[in-house]
């Protein structure tokens, strides 16, 4: 199946589709109209902000401007798995491997397709691990696949918590791998992921005017129902230790299993007292009060007493 997309007028979209059906032909162009945001009624949105001073000035110069999404949450789900914790760069050349190897080729055009949750499913962690993934996201990858492959978990499904709940229950699968599916797999408008260092930054400086400033994870959400509130509460961001940025400097799940802290407003502890480290529980996903530092190990020295004869 084709689906192509143009543009003829700036109040037209033009689409068509080429399928073996006519029904493959309908859901492909419906599932472009998703991807683009053809269909999203943003009235209410620009009506309410476009007086903001920090927003109002980008609602006025683009008001057709749309939140990009994937065609199928899988593979924005998949993307955000290989976009953990490295550079966008190195993530877009991972997938661009995954859909070379695994994809699915077009026999009359020769384009590929994302590989299907299946096929991630079937695949050896050692295989996708070979795409330069770390061996925990091979691993992640896989058991969200076999998940999706298997019917558990319905990223079509009208309520999505059931399949959150699930996709959460995976090691290596956080609030902002969720968050990026439902805004750019699942075209919830109210899901952002708030940890998104790019977006703590944007924030930080549009706020503050200090290039360097970073704003902090809680600012970026506001729940603006009974319903958001409830998703808010049911897929909470894990405590890691970060209240004042300028003083806690604490490692990312994925990349090691120890917490250094460094003085934070959450701790309550001042930096020079604060301790230096502290385990990560991979299974919780969350983070535990600070434990005692260490004390560094004594080299053992024995004493020879040598005598002549």
């Amino acid at each position: 199946m084709h689906v192509g997309i143009v543009q003829p007028a700036p109040e037209r979209v033009l689409l068509a589709a080429r399928a073996r059906t006519e029904e493959a032909a309908a859901e492909g162009i419906a599932r472009m109209r998703f991807a683009t945001g053809v269909d999203d009624d943003l009235r209410p949105f620009h009506e309410a902000y476009r007086d903001d001073p920090v927003l109002g000035r980008a609602l006025r110069a683009n008001p057709a401007l749309r939140v990009r999404r994937a065609p199928l949450p899988w593979e924005s789900l998949a993307a955000a798995i290989t976009e953990q914790l490295i550079e966008f760069e190195r993530a877009v050349a991972i997938q661009r491997r995954l859909i070379a190897a695994l994809g699915r080729r077009c026999p009359r055009t020769g384009l590929r397709d994302a590989p299907e949750p299946g096929t991630i499913a079937a695949a050896a962690p050692a295989r996708l691990a070979a795409f330069d993934l770390s061996p925990s996201r091979a691993l992640t990858l896989r058991r969200a696949a076999a998940e999706v492959a298997a019917g558990r978990v319905d990223l079509l499904a009208g309520d999505p918590m059931p399949g959150w709940r699930r996709l959460r229950a995976i090691p290596g699968i956080g609030p902002w791998t969720l968050e990026v599916l439902a805004l750019y797999g699942q075209g919830h408008h109210d899901r952002v992921p708030a940890g998104d260092l790019g977006y703590l930054k944007l924030v930080g400086r549009v706020r503050t005017g200090n290039p360097r400033a970073r704003a902090e994870e809680a600012t970026l959400v506001h729940p603006t129902s009974d319903r958001d509130a409830a998703v808010s509460a049911d897929m909470p961001i894990p405590d890691r230790g970060n209240g004042d940025r300028s003083l806690c400097r604490c490692r990312t799940p994925g990349r090691s299993r120890t917490l250094y802290v460094r003085g934070c407003k959450v701790h309550g502890e001042p930096a020079a007292t604060a301790p230096r480290f502290a385990p990560w529980h991979p299974r919780s996903n969350q983070w535990p009060e600070p434990s005692l530092p260490r004390r560094p190990l004594r080299r053992a020295t024995r004493r020879v007493r040598c005598t002549s004869a």
